[in-house]
């Protein structure tokens, strides 16, 4: 655990950090390094004559020079990894670059780029940050715990990388999104970076492809099964519980066989939320809202149609639910204004792949016997669009070009302003 703390100066109000850390240990801990910009006073106290450049150099002369050195690079991922190494190096001067370029270099901090950098992790690892845990760790919790960086914890995001972005089980390289995640929080919420923590659960990975290269730095091995993870996920939540009893704890890109297992199990106990399910949810829910009131129909008269059908999907349907029942509808009813689409086609009764999550749409086989017959035995996308005569489609797949022209030419046939 690093030694410093961050308080507010009695006098001038202005917050200070207050360390023991000297010389090139200061110069090497991202949350205290300010580089050139170290006065020649604090390079005095802090051991540091010598070890810097001469000129003492503003925060705003070190944003330029790391400005242009990013703008040298020429791909995404480059600069992705340019980021993300100065991150770790100089916290201070990453933010405030970011800050000042937030529009251009957000996609490739977190998403879009932020794919690339999970899928590239094991060949490009530079530096750790945060907590690597895996399930052969659950007798070393605590110490584990205790070697976090940041004293002060008030934010954690975890994941075990199987259901990352829409690019599925990556491993260890999951990471990526935690440390990413956390970013936003900084950069968007005001979240302070010196009292947040990423943590990735290696549980192992069922991605082949990982397995068999040689540079993988995650455990070599298929995931454990549905009781060692049960038990690994309560022993951890309950370190976490002991050890940051005031923490909010954000679940981050959990397979959709547990993501909703595990909000269901701790959402009562902690303060905890998953971004897959929750966030995603609200954040739809609030332009379905607004939409509503563009159109002038109400939320509960619409038909809605949801592609793809795993955390996301149903976690962004079932606040939807919620909405229309809190207009006066049963929830029957309103799950019955809801088609949703996923992998195996339109769900459906009787399917033996439905998740507890998805089980409340499915659809009666009834419901399309009427529909033109085609080979395939559930209806195709466009079957579904041309029959069901959506007012709301909404895309919760990784599939690009889903909604084709067809489909949503086909969807305005029949609905004057589509969503």
């Amino acid at each position: 655990m690093l030694d410093f703390k961050v308080s507010r100066d009695k006098e001038s109000h202005v917050l200070c950090i207050e360390t023991s850390s000297y010389g090139k240990n200061l110069l090497t801990t991202a949350q205290l390094n300010k580089g050139t910009a170290f006065t020649e006073d604090e390079r005095l106290a802090f051991g540091l004559l010598g070890k810097l450049p001469h000129i003492v150099e503003t925060l705003d002369e070190q944003v330029q020079r790391a400005y242009l050195q990013y703008s040298n690079y020429t791909t995404s991922l480059q600069r992705n990894i340019y980021l993300n190494n100065l991150h770790d190096k100089n916290q201070i001067l990453f933010y405030k670059l970011l800050n000042r370029h937030l529009t251009e270099m957000l996609p490739i901090i977190y998403t879009p780029v932020v794919g690339l950098a999970v899928m590239h992790f094991s060949r490009e690892y530079r530096q750790p940050r945060g907590l690597y845990i895996t399930h052969f760790d659950q007798q070393h919790l605590d110490a584990i715990m205790t070697n976090r960086s940041n004293p002060e914890i008030d934010l954690i995001v975890v994941t075990d990388g199987e259901g990352v972005l829409g690019i599925g089980d990556q491993g260890i390289g999951g990471m990526e999104i935690p440390v990413a995640k956390l970013m936003v929080y900084s950069l968007c919420g005001g979240i302070d970076p010196t009292r947040t923590l990423p943590i990735f659960l290696d549980v192992g990975t069922n991605n082949q492809a990982l397995l068999d290269d040689p540079m993988y730095l995650g455990c070599r091995h298929k995931r454990i099964d549905a009781n060692q993870y049960n038990q690994f996920i309560d022993h951890f939540v309950s370190r976490i519980q002991a050890h940051f009893p005031n923490a909010f704890l954000h679940w981050e890109d959990f397979g959709r066989g547990n993501a909703r297992p595990i909000l269901d199990r701790f959402q009562d106990k902690l303060c905890t939320f998953n971004d897959d399910i929750q966030g995603t949810g609200a954040v739809t829910l609030a332009a379905l809202l607004a939409a509503c009131d563009m159109t002038g129909m109400s939320l509960e008269n619409h038909r809605i149609f949801v592609y793809g059908a795993g955390s996301a999907g149903t976690g962004v349907s079932d606040q939807i639910v919620d909405a229309m029942v809190m207009c006066g509808m049963t929830a029957e009813d309103a799950y019955r204004r809801f088609w949703l689409f996923d992998r195996q086609g339109l769900l459906t009764e009787g399917d033996a792949e439905l998740t507890e999550a998805q089980t409340p749409y499915a659809r009666s086989c009834t419901d399309f016997t009427h529909w033109p017959q085609h080979e395939s035995k559930y209806p195709s996308l466009m079957d579904a669009v041309r029959q069901m005569k959506p007012t709301i489609l909404i895309g919760c797949s990784a599939q690009p070009g889903a909604f084709s022209q067809d489909v949503i030419e086909c969807m305005a046939q029949h609905c004057e302003r589509p969503i």
